[in-house]
């Protein structure tokens, strides 16, 4: 019985083990920079969701001052058919207008 348990060559051997251990250790390094990676996109997913939403809603309300301009209205063959004084609301080209009385 003793004889047969020492010429037994079934069983991994270090080298097996060893590189078994270095293939779980790069997986659980790879899955954990994942996770901090997608954290970091989501924040910043978020940041700019809200400031996309902020200047949204600053062009709907129309809060603030607004900034003077001219909105021309052209033809398809480029001939100005009107413009008028209007004040602009928003910024990062997010904008609303209002003609001015």
């Amino acid at each position: 019985m003793k004889n047969k348990l020492i010429n037994n060559n079934k069983g991994e051997t270090l080298v097996e083990t060893l590189f078994s251990i270095l293939i779980i250790t790069l997986s659980a390094v790879i899955f954990a920079t994942m996770s901090v990676t997608a954290s970091q996109l989501d924040n910043r997913s978020e940041k700019a969701k809200e400031n996309l939403n902020s200047h949204m809603i600053a062009a709907e309300e129309q809060t603030g001052t607004g900034t003077q301009g001219k909105l021309i209205i052209k033809s398809s063959d480029g001939t100005v058919l009107d413009d008028k004084n209007v004040l602009f609301y928003g910024n990062d080209g997010i904008y609303s207008f209002k003609a001015e009385q």
